[in-house]
């Protein structure tokens, strides 16, 4: 799902403004999901007191940290795209030498 949040990498305005109003929408989506996984899991754990896990961390916990982890690692991913394109722009950079005449050997000496 992280690709489909960065929409376009250029930076433009239209391409924030696109990016922000479909982060909206996962967002919306992502609550609505989050709200019925909560009443699932609480359900479970009221009918039959126990406890829904995932990778064995209690879930009802792990779904309120989710979101962030997500938005961090997609964080982590665009500095690493901005990262990347700096570094393109500085090697075009350092391997534009100027060209320069020869010196001639008498001039040295």
């Amino acid at each position: 799902m992280c690709y489909l949040l960065i929409l376009d990498n250029t930076g433009s305005s239209a391409a924030r403004i696109r990016e922000s109003k479909t982060r909206d929408w996962f967002n919306k989506r992502l609550s609505q999901i989050e709200g019925q996984a909560r009443r699932a899991g609480t359900e479970v754990q009221r009918q039959f007191g126990d406890t829904v896990t995932f990778q064995g961390r209690p879930y009802l916990e792990k779904i309120s940290i989710d979101r962030t982890e997500m938005f961090y690692w997609l964080q982590q991913e665009r500095r690493q795209q901005v990262m990347d394109r700096e570094l393109v722009k500085m090697r075009e950079v350092t391997l534009r030498t100027p060209d320069l005449p020869p010196i001639p050997a008498h001039t040295v000496l």
